[in-house]
């Protein structure tokens, strides 16, 4: 169950940043074991980035002070990454604002 949770928490975290990225193709993903595949059966490599700072007390990744969350998905598929991974507190998921 927790590889499962953080295989589809990768993959929403990349669809968001794609999502942001002028010219990109929103893709069906789905997973069959542990592989994970496009909407034509191709199989999908991830490539991953760590973006900290969720698990920080005010649970704001970091970076988006200084540049605007478009910079930062721009760049991050300009050096050749597909997915991010963002560390954060289970608390999180409880927090209650």
């Amino acid at each position: 169950m927790q590889a499962t949770c953080s295989v589809v928490g990768v993959v929403l975290v990349s669809l968001m940043l794609l999502a942001h990225v002028p010219g990109s193709v929103a893709v069906r993903l789905h997973a069959q074991g542990r592989w994970i595949f496009d909407q034509h059966n191709n199989q999908v490599h991830l490539a991953c980035v760590n973006w900290y700072g969720a698990e920080e007390k005010d649970f704001v990744v970091g970076g988006l002070a200084v540049q605007s969350l478009q910079d930062i998905a721009n760049l991050t598929t300009r050096y050749g990454f597909n997915c991010v991974r963002v560390p954060w507190y289970l608390s999180l998921q409880y927090l209650v604002v």
